[in-house]
């Protein structure tokens, strides 16, 4: 019977040539592209030292940074940008060859972040606008660029910008708005702006939890950069604000059962077809990521109610995890992404049940594994035309780098990611 290591090695040997994946096809980005890759070989890397793993890394790196360089309007964002490129050069350590590289992409990075963010950031301060979940977020905001600063604490120049960075964050998140005669924190009323097709239920808005595009995300950067050492009144405060909308909002869920990405400040959401109770399971849209903000909000806090709360919610919602038998197998809306997020919540949690599940799920992705496909699993996805096909897809998010990463978290062979 195979197992997950084997699984794992199986998929980095495949994926050894780029030629084989129709690299053309592949961007620069951490999210679906080569960077995305490369950290897959990175942590390969740190799971089985002696076998050469980063040798792909930097193969993969190499060719990330010749898009980049291609392109001339790159993102400094994590998922989709150079910090992605900086994440994972970082990972490999200063033994290896990229630190010039490493140099000079916190140069190039330092820059953008002032300029696309920090600047940015203020404006929101001082007009009446909502704030776009683009602006705080994992995916392309700033919290991404606040869990790389995180990961360089050790820099003195990205110590200060990660200081810098946190107090701004936390400034824009408490900023309120007020709507029709009540007050709302303005990242709260961003919903409007990212699913306008839901506008009607949502009048007096509403907000993304998710942890790639919501602002779970936000929370985790905020909490985990006061793990890091800054210490700072207004990001606890910010953190204990945006905690307390959410175990509001979710109240409605432990309520009801009823899920969705979007939540509005009365739990009122619009009626969704029925595919869409998978979305709250997965880790793109659902709770797993939710509560792993939650925990990580809980740890710096000194609200007693937040811990048990997210428990609570933990059990309730656990029943119907085994949906996602139905669907993918990928980090973003499958398997491997509960795993990605149920891993920690078991170890905070001594959870049997949720450990149960997650055994459940590593075997069943064991099981699906094909060494005789190109890249041992196929992906069920929608083609331009809005067509089902089969596809090898081989980036992190959507592909077999996503699947082998959370193999290698539940079998403990690399530390966690706090972004995944």
């Amino acid at each position: 019977m195979l197992d997950a290591q084997f699984v794992c090695q199986g998929i980095a040997a495949k994926m050894r040539d780029p030629s084989i994946l129709n690299f053309k096809k592949l961007d620069a980005s951490l999210s679906q592209g080569t960077t995305g890759i490369a950290l897959f070989y990175s942590l390969m890397h740190q799971a089985f030292p002696r076998d050469g793993w980063d040798l792909y890394a930097e193969n993969y790196l190499s060719l990330s940074l010749e898009r980049f360089r291609e392109n001339r309007l790159v993102q400094c964002s994590l998922m989709e940008g150079f910090s992605g490129l900086g994440f994972v050069l970082n990972t490999l350590g200063d033994g290896h060859k990229t630190k010039k590289l490493q140099e000079q992409v916190d140069e190039a990075l330092f820059i953008s972040v002032r300029r696309a963010y920090l600047d940015v950031g203020h404006r929101y301060l001082n007009d009446s606008t909502i704030v776009h979940p683009g602006y705080y977020n994992i995916d392309i905001g700033l919290s991404g660029i606040i869990l790389y600063l995180i990961s360089k604490k050790n820099s003195a120049d990205a110590w200060q910008l990660l200081k810098e960075s946190l107090e701004l964050l936390a400034k824009v998140l408490l900023v309120k708005k007020r709507v029709n005669g009540k007050t709302y924190p303005a990242w709260y009323m961003s919903a409007e702006l990212i699913n306008f097709e839901h506008k009607d239920p949502y009048f007096e808005g509403g907000f993304n939890v998710s942890m790639p595009s919501g602002i779970s995300g936000a929370l985790i950067a905020l909490s985990l950069g006061v793990k890091a050492g800054v210490k700072s009144d207004l990001v606890l405060k910010c953190i204990d604000d945006i905690s307390s909308w959410m175990m509001q909002a979710f109240t409605a869920v432990l309520n009801t059962g009823y899920w969705n990405s979007i939540l509005s400040s009365d739990g009122s959401m619009p009626v969704l077809p029925p595919q869409f109770d998978l979305l709250r399971q997965t880790w793109a849209g659902g709770w797993p990521s939710v509560l792993k903000g939650m925990n990580h909000a809980a740890s710096v806090s000194d609200n007693s109610l937040l811990r048990s709360f997210a428990g609570d919610l933990c059990k309730t919602l656990l029943k119907d995890a085994k949906i996602l038998k139905k669907g993918a197998l990928t980090l973003s809306i499958g398997m491997a992404g509960f795993l990605c997020s149920a891993h920690r919540l078991t170890n905070e949690n001594n959870d049997s049940t949720l450990l149960n599940t997650t055994v459940e799920f590593k075997n069943e992705i064991v099981r699906a594994y094909d060494p005789y496909l190109p890249l041992g699993f196929q992906q069920c996805l929608m083609d331009e035309f809005g067509n089902i096909q089969w596809q090898d897809v081989p980036g992190l998010l959507h592909g077999v780098s996503g699947i082998g990463v959370a193999l290698l978290l539940v079998q403990n062979k690399i530390k966690d990611l706090d972004f995944l």
